[in-house]
């Protein structure tokens, strides 16, 4: 198990809290067996009495901040530690039809202050925004919510490792200019 090898956390990504708007991005099915293979997770987690950190990674794009502003909740219903949420970077896949999915800065900040809503109503689980100074700033001015500003770059074969569905491993995000 991966708790023998010291790992502390695992981060999960999804792209919707519903197989609509999750499926219309990663393709049919992927949600329910994203959710099926979380279940099985959290029981083995629960099963060996881990104190392995399981928590959702959420990047937002057009396709998907309509409906996922509930992020908090769903995570909590699941029973995980917690959510992060990202903004798309014009990298990796994204460069494809980078104009085409990103969202203006209006659409961020209505997405952030929903997400933040949510999150009061459900304070079992973390919250984690991606947060530049700029965006923590806003947070705490608007919602009297304090975010710790992410250090940027690359944390592979130090502190993270990235497994991508066909089980390969990478010391950095796929997405990452630093690859």
């Amino acid at each position: 198990h991966l708790c023998n090898w010291g790992v502390t956390s695992i981060s999960i990504s999804i792209d919707g809290t519903n197989a609509y708007e999750n499926d219309k991005i990663r393709g049919d099915g992927v949600f329910e067996n994203v959710i099926r293979n979380l279940k099985k997770a959290l029981e083995i987690k629960r099963s060996l009495n881990s104190k392995i950190y399981l928590y959702l990674s959420f990047t937002l794009t057009k396709k998907n901040y309509r409906n996922s502003y509930n992020l908090p909740e769903f995570a909590e219903r699941l029973g995980l530690d917690s959510v992060s949420v990202s903004y798309l970077s014009n990298e990796g896949e994204a460069r494809k039809d980078f104009d085409g999915l990103d969202i203006s800065l209006e659409e961020k900040f209505k997405f952030i202050d929903k997400v933040i809503q949510n999150h009061k109503k459900h304070r079992n689980v973390a919250l984690h925004i991606d947060s530049r100074s700029w965006l923590a700033e806003y947070i705490y001015k608007k919602h009297g919510e304090s975010l710790v500003t992410d250090e940027l770059g690359c944390k592979g074969g130090n502190k993270q490792f990235y497994i991508l569905a066909d089980g390969s491993l990478l010391p950095c995000s796929p997405s990452g200019t630093s690859m």
